[in-house]
């Protein structure tokens, strides 16, 4: 661990998966890579603790990584404590449709957050990703 940081003993500085990593009073959360498939996929879930937390979440539609183009539409489903509080829908497909979506929250403590995707199409061609970064208040 490097010198003067803080973090919990379950959560890594680099890492990608389910959950929120804390650095001091900064939080982050990677989700990696998803194949693009028309079956929901959970990218995030974790639950917040003692402070609210005020961040912004990135998501970015499918793509196909080694052509950089090509693409289709992607819908992201934001949920806390199980209550959608947001539907986001990229379109890579479509030059003029955004691919690339940002949401500003803020998030109380004690909060369950849940990030799901789902895409038009199966295609293990193309991927889609998210990120989440923020500060406790």
């Amino acid at each position: 661990m490097p010198e003067g940081v803080d973090y919990a003993s379950t959560n890594v500085i680099a890492g990608v998966g389910l959950d929120l990593n804390y650095i001091q009073d900064r939080v982050y959360a990677y989700s990696g890579t998803f194949q693009a498939a028309s079956s929901t996929a959970e990218m995030f879930n974790f639950q917040t603790g003692n402070k609210t937390i005020r961040g912004e979440f990135t998501f970015n539609g499918q793509i196909r990584y080694a052509a950089g183009s090509a693409g289709g539409h992607s819908v992201f489903q934001l949920s806390i404590n199980g209550l959608v509080v947001g539907l986001y829908k990229s379109d890579t497909a479509q030059m003029d449709q955004p691919h690339q979506l940002f949401q500003r929250v803020i998030i109380p403590p004690y909060t369950n957050v849940v990030v799901e995707c789902i895409s038009g199409e199966d295609t293990a061609n193309e991927l889609l990703t998210a990120t989440f970064t923020g500060k406790t208040l």
